[in-house]
């Protein structure tokens, strides 16, 4: 008697721990994202924004017990003109001037501050379970932190339109040739054929 159950026992286990990983538990998410600075920058990082993002993330399971992490994070957010995609076909020399394409601005850099706070609390089965899936309650929040702090700035037009970009740029372009007859201008880069 004792054998068969062992035995029934020892040919459930490995359905019964797929059913444990697989289980999802109650996941319920708070995030909350502040400016804190918004700075106009000289030529090709042409802005940089500072946000502070909180996210907290809590979830619940009657069998695995809690889940909960707190991540506190100042996220800086680098926003210009990419020059390494500069192209030498991209510059054109006329008789009075020359003509720089240049791309149209994006994010060149996203750097989430060293100094983030990170608070986890976790009962032994959720601890277990995350081990066994190979999980990380930190690297889920700061991965959150990146699309909560873009989706704020642009939500709340912390980036300014390409136009007025370029505006600054041309306005900085005269100090390019300063002993030079010859007038720097920017514009954008018309779209590239997709390659085949």
């Amino acid at each position: 008697m004792a054998l068969t159950f062992g035995l029934s026992l020892g040919l459930a286990a490995p359905s019964l721990l797929e059913q444990w990983r697989a289980q999802a538990p109650d996941k319920e998410q708070k995030i909350t994202v502040e400016t804190l600075r918004n700075e106009k920058l000289m030529f090709l990082v042409t802005d940089r924004v500072v946000t502070k993002v909180v996210v907290e993330q809590r979830q619940h399971s009657m069998l695995f017990g809690e889940r909960a992490g707190y991540l506190i994070a100042t996220a800086r957010i680098y926003y210009g003109i990419d020059l390494e995609r500069i192209e030498e076909n991209d510059i054109v020399r006329s008789g009075t001037g020359v003509e720089i394409r240049v791309p149209r601005p994006s994010v060149l850099d996203f750097v989430i501050a060293p100094d983030a706070e990170f608070v986890s609390k976790r009962t032994g089965l959720q601890a277990l379970r995350d081990w066994l899936n190979g999980r990380d309650l930190e690297q889920e929040l700061r991965e959150s932190v990146r699309a909560e702090a873009m989706a704020f700035v642009r939500s709340h037009d912390l980036l300014p339109d390409p136009e007025s970009i370029l505006g600054r740029v041309n306005d900085f372009a005269p100090a390019l040739a300063p002993a030079s007859d010859k007038r720097v201008r920017f514009v954008y880069e018309k779209a590239r054929p997709k390659a085949s």
